[in-house]
């Protein structure tokens, strides 16, 4: 197994568990016991876990803030930003996806009233549609709940969405680097589900405040051509505006 396929596998572990047993590893994953090494002192440098005496355990919670914690950042700015791309990319009728980004999240109130359905990994995206009361189709994905982001992950997350068809996936992320067109997020296990719902969707529109500009967290969430249109405020520079459009999506600014 090589070392990419290593680590995954033992931060979906960490999600699912929030602890692993450094005994057995080695001989479960057919490497030795200092290759297993080498990988959680790798993954605790990247902030992704926290060894201790016989194993590894979930890392601090400050490497993937708490929804609650994100969602009062760069509010209005969110907001327009949501309003946006409620008018311009929903429609009654359609079949939509939401992950569970603070930004996505803002979306709800603007959304049509009637005639759409909602799909989402998401508990506080699935709590804040019911309580609209509005008369739309809900459906959640089952998996394993994090703790830290409130979104359902791991296989059973990642099934639900295959072989669904969707006319948009809004989603968001932790930073977006306009030179290398690196959109990042630090949870492998959360970046699987949203990889499966941009594939369920015939569009990806990309909700980011210019304040996530610049910054990059652990690993890619898609790449720059796959998503069809970013939406963010009026504080990014023209020349970041001219370098993400050379790597695919259409730039609008709210």
């Amino acid at each position: 197994m090589i070392a990419h396929e290593r680590h995954r596998l033992l931060l979906r572990r960490l999600e699912e568990t929030g602890s692993i047993e450094f005994r057995g590893l080695g001989d479960e994953l057919g490497v030795a016991a200092m290759t297993i090494w080498r990988d959680l002192r790798l993954l605790e440098r990247q902030g992704l876990l926290r060894r201790v005496r016989g194993g590894a355990i979930r890392a601090d919670r400050a490497q993937e803030p708490e929804f609650r914690q994100k969602e009062g950042r760069a509010l209005a700015e969110k907001r327009r930003i949501a309003a946006a791309a409620a008018r311009l990319f929903a429609r009654p009728g359609d079949v939509i996806l939401l992950e569970g980004g603070t930004t996505v999240a803002e979306l709800l109130p603007h959304l049509p009233h009637r005639g759409l359905t909602v799909m989402t990994n998401s508990l506080p995206i699935l709590s804040r549609a019911q309580a609209l009361g509005r008369g739309w189709q809900i459906h959640c994905s089952g998996g394993v709940l994090s703790p830290v982001s409130g979104n359902f992950v791991g296989p059973e997350a990642v099934r639900f969405f295959q072989g669904k068809y969707a006319a948009t996936f809004f989603m968001s992320a932790t930073g977006l680097d306009p030179q290398s067109g690196a959109l990042t997020d630090p949870n492998p296990v959360e970046i699987e589900v949203k990889r499966a719902m941009a594939r369920a969707a015939q569009r990806v529109v990309l909700l980011l405040d210019s304040g996530k500009l610049g910054l990059r967290s652990v690993q890619q969430v898609l790449p720059l051509r796959d998503i069809d249109t970013l939406l963010t405020d009026r504080a990014i520079s023209p020349a970041d505006r001219r370098r993400i459009a050379r790597h695919g999506p259409k730039v609008r600014i709210c």
